[in-house]
Parts: C-alpha cells; structure tokens; sequence
C-alpha cells in the first residue's frame, strides 16, 4: 500500500504547471467558473438557494440547443464534428 500512496505524489514541477494553467488570467474555463462562482457563490451557496435545479436546467438546455443545431446543420447537409472530450484535451496538452 505504502507504494502506491507514493505513486499520488505530485512532483513539484507538475504541482507548478498546474497552478501556472490555474492562475492565467486568460485561462477561459477557469475565467467562466469563477463568474459562475462570482454570482451565485459556492457549491453550498448554490445548494442552500435553491439554485441547483435551475443551473442543471440551464445546463441541460444548453446540451439541448447544441444538438439540435448540429442536426438542423446536418439535415441542410452542412457537416459537423464533435468535439469528443474538447476541454479534457486542453488541459492534458496544456500540462503535457
């Protein structure tokens, strides 16, 4: 066990390209999450408003938007490519 608790180290060099890909103020997807934390707070926050319910709809209508304008795209034989695990791909080139 002790092996592979030491295998969860996190080498000081990775430790600072993840806190360098954290704290760029250009960094897109942490800008959107902290306007999101901006204004409505915290996960608790969130959750003691009664927010939840209304962001996951959101969420999801977001996803409904985006297929349907994929499908419209194709049916008018417009081409389109799915961005299989887009942003998990930025942050693995990114620390690559």
């Amino acid at each position: 066990m002790t092996d592979l608790r030491e295998r969860l180290k996190i080498s000081e060099e990775r430790l600072k390209e993840v806190n360098d890909f954290i704290l760029d103020p250009n960094n897109e997807l942490i800008n959107k999450l902290l306007e999101i934390v901006e204004k409505y707070g915290g996960p608790e926050e969130i959750i003691n408003q009664g927010l939840m319910d209304k962001l996951e709809l959101s969420y999801l209508d977001k996803h409904d938007a985006l297929n349907r304008t994929a499908e419209a795209l194709t049916k008018a034989g417009i081409g389109v490519v799915c961005a299989w695990k887009l942003h998990e791909g930025a942050l693995v080139q990114k620390l690559s």
